[in-house]
């Protein structure tokens, strides 16, 4: 997941700022269904958003770092053993490939990135039919030479990682909207690379006796260096179900979440674990049905509002293929 200061928090509310407008950079079909590309700045900061059914992603902050191409964003819709790939190339691309361990190659598609938003830049999307990690990163020219070639790390395989709540206490727990057992957890962790990560998730067990499995999982290097962040994940086949989660900063001792359905849903805050080292709230709700957020309010101790964001247009429905979905939420300012 990439990082995004979503919310400000404030003692007194100005006015609301114009909400960042995406710009369409492409569109196209997959023998999974149609996709579609958007993008736009905020605080100085690239974000792109794939719309693709259960192999959505969305995040900003992507970077290049010095390198003609970038490593993706990986997004799996793991029942199915899907995963697609989001990243950004200078135009000195011409191709974009991954090659597995096996020897198998998939190749990219390159969109231009309008220079309104990222001059000389492009956006790679791929999609393969399988949830296993890559292990190289091929960029050729317009020559055909190759000018990179870089090994890739295990967080490719977004269906196949070490699960950072191992041994980590319930933050909470409780009756799913579809019927379910469901866990909210916390934990620092450390990701492939060692580096620690404060790590927040749901987890579910569907039947009596089930299998218990991850809903939609999101780690970070520190969770307290933006005011807040909200994720959104569940899943599609009846009864479809979608939990919201994240943390926000202490001045917010209550926070509603308003629904694309009107519905407005007061999220539980929970203490962060000693752990993070942070006086943020963790927050929780959940809700029948698949659901977007529509705008997030927070409310100081006195029931003064301290924060009120609208979450960017987005008209694409998360069930467009059925499956599950995980997503960030992206919110004005």
């Amino acid at each position: 997941m990439r990082r995004l200061a979503l919310l400000a928090f404030l003692l007194l509310v100005p006015p609301a700022a114009a909400a960042p407008h995406p710009v369409q950079i492409a569109k196209g079909h997959t023998r999974y269904g149609n996709f579609s590309i958007s993008g736009y700045r905020s605080g100085g900061l690239l974000c792109l958003s794939l719309d693709a059914s259960a192999l959505s992603d969305a995040g900003c902050g992507f970077v290049l770092a010095g390198s003609d191409v970038a490593d993706p964003d990986t997004a799996g819709d793991c029942r199915h053993h899907r995963m697609s790939l989001l990243g950004i190339a200078t135009d000195r691309a011409a191709g974009v490939r991954f090659r597995y361990a096996s020897g198998r190659v998939l190749s990219t598609r390159l969109y231009p990135i309008p220079a309104s938003i990222a001059a000389h830049e492009q956006v790679y999307v791929a999609f393969a039919g399988s949830a296993r990690g890559l292990r190289w990163l091929d960029a050729y020219d317009a020559a055909g030479h190759r000018i990179v070639h870089r090994r890739q790390g295990s967080s490719s395989a977004p269906c196949s990682f070490v699960d950072p709540f191992k041994g980590s206490p319930v933050v909470a727990g409780g009756q799913a909207p579809d019927g379910g057992k469901y866990q909210f957890r916390a934990a620092r962790s450390r990701d492939e690379s060692g580096h620690l990560n404060d790590c927040l998730g749901v987890k579910e067990r569907h039947t009596p006796g089930g299998k218990l499995e991850s809903l939609g999982v999101v780690c970070d290097e520190r969770i307290g260096d933006a005011d807040a962040r909200v994720f959104l994940a569940g899943t599609c086949e009846s009864p479809a179900q979608t939990f919201y989660f994240g943390f926000a900063a202490p001045a917010a001792r209550s926070v509603s979440l308003e629904l694309d359905s009107g519905q407005v849903l007061q999220a539980q805050l929970y203490p962060a674990p000693g752990a993070f080292h942070t006086a943020d709230s963790l927050v929780l709700a959940a809700v029948a049905g698949a659901h977007k957020v529509r705008s997030v309010t927070g409310y100081n101790a006195a029931g003064a509002p301290v924060f009120t964001h609208k979450a960017v247009s987005d008209k694409a429905g998360l069930c467009g293929g059925g499956g599950s979905f995980a997503t960030e939420v992206q919110l004005d300012g």
